[in-house]
């Protein structure tokens, strides 16, 4: 009732419709439980050692704070999986461990569009980078290091991103562009104070640097390693070409792998808490 959980080596060999067809089709089960994808046997994500912990609802729970870590991934439902799969679209499903009788989320496993299959998997910084893209990221943090080598972390308020698509004959090109708020709240640099202008702008920088480079590994890994759209680039395409998306949308993925992304990020620190040192 509550989740529904694949082992990773059954989603790479047989379709996950198939596998699905008697619980879509079950009137008792309901549309909102959510579907994970565990590395091992899945039975071992729900055990627990502590007798008073219902695995199923501890796993809908960490679920439940994904307004809290951009690590996390919206819940892939039974109801909204179904309308995915009949698209033909290619999508990611939250990946669960399970350790010393205690789960955790832990990256994505990637699912093929035409083949409802699993392919590969992101771990838990590329989950963290298509958050940014997507715009889905409702909290967490950005972690990196200053020019000195020490931590630097930024807490995120807000995050807007535009996807805009742009066609030129055959050729099809998207840019990203990521604007976010938010504040710093770790600086192990004893030796500069946060409340200096300079100085935030330097961070500022650092971390608009880290999130470039993590935006441009997960592209790298969709578009040259995998071959498959996860991040959305299709849907916005199909809302602003229409008539072109009719043309791509069978062989999409293919087509979203020899398309240029370029991208731009603009991060702005508002506050650095109550310290000043």
């Amino acid at each position: 009732m509550k989740v529904v959980v694949i082992s990773s080596e059954l989603a790479r060999e047989i379709n996950l419709e198939k596998q699905l067809k008697f619980i879509f089709r079950d009137n008792d089960i309901r549309p909102s439980c959510v579907v994970l994808i565990s590395k091992e046997k899945a039975s071992k994500t729900l055990i627990s050692n502590k007798p008073e912990v219902v695995p199923s609802f501890y796993l809908r729970g960490i679920v439940d704070n994904q307004f809290r870590n951009n690590k996390i991934l919206q819940p892939m439902t039974l109801s909204k999986l179904n309308g995915i799969m009949n698209s033909g679209s290619s999508f990611i499903l939250q990946n669960v461990i399970s350790t010393k009788g205690e789960v955790e989320f832990a990256g994505a496993g990637i699912i093929k569009g035409k083949l409802n299959k699993l392919i590969g998997t992101l771990n838990e910084h590329d989950v963290e980078a298509l958050s940014w893209i997507t715009g889905k990221s409702k909290g967490g943090v950005l972690k990196t290091y200053d020019k000195s080598g020490e931590v630097l972390t930024y807490e995120i308020k807000s995050v807007n991103t535009k996807i805009k698509s742009k066609v030129q004959g055959n050729d099809i090109s998207f840019h990203v562009s990521i604007t976010s708020e938010g504040r710093l709240i770790e600086n192990w640099n004893t030796s500069e104070v946060p409340s200096d202008n300079k100085y935030l702008k330097e961070s500022e920088d650092d971390f608009e640097q880290e999130l470039k480079e993590m935006v441009y590994k997960i592209i790298h890994k969709l578009q040259e390693v995998y071959h498959v759209d996860v991040a959305g680039f299709g849907n916005e395409l199909r809302i602003e070409h229409p008539m072109v998306w009719k043309k791509v949308k069978k062989d999409w993925d293919k087509t979203f792998s020899h398309s240029e992304i370029t991208y731009d990020v603009d991060l702005k620190i508002t506050d650095y808490g109550s310290s000043t040192k």
